[in-house]
């Protein structure tokens, strides 16, 4: 497993991607508290059951390939849904961090 995939197993990638993917529809919306608990629960099972040790990131030879997919829009909101999903009173901020971190992503690419 190279670099890239395992910050594509991140669960603020994961989360993030639910959220990018299903916000384009109506029953992605409706839908979306739903998939959101489905990947989470997928994540602490694997986890759970997936012992293994890697090394740090930095030490594969595709990190530059890792470090870009912590640039992608998926793995930003994941981050901003993971730090604001703890803290309720974020809860009513995270829409608008979203939608920034959303423009500047469009902005830049």
């Amino acid at each position: 497993m190279g670099a890239d995939e395992r910050v594509k197993h991140y669960l603020t990638y994961r989360l993030g991607n639910i959220l990018v993917n299903r916000s384009n529809s109506l029953f992605g919306i409706w839908g979306m508290p739903f998939f959101l608990w489905k990947e989470y629960r997928d994540y602490k099972g694997e986890k759970k059951y997936n012992k293994e040790t890697y090394l740090p990131l930095h030490k594969y030879a595709d990190s530059d390939k890792a470090e870009k997919l912590k640039e992608h829009l998926s793995y930003k909101i994941g981050e901003i849904f993971l730090s604001h999903i703890k803290k309720p009173h974020l809860w009513f901020v995270m829409p608008y961090r979203m939608c920034q971190v959303k423009k500047k992503f469009k902005t830049n690419n």
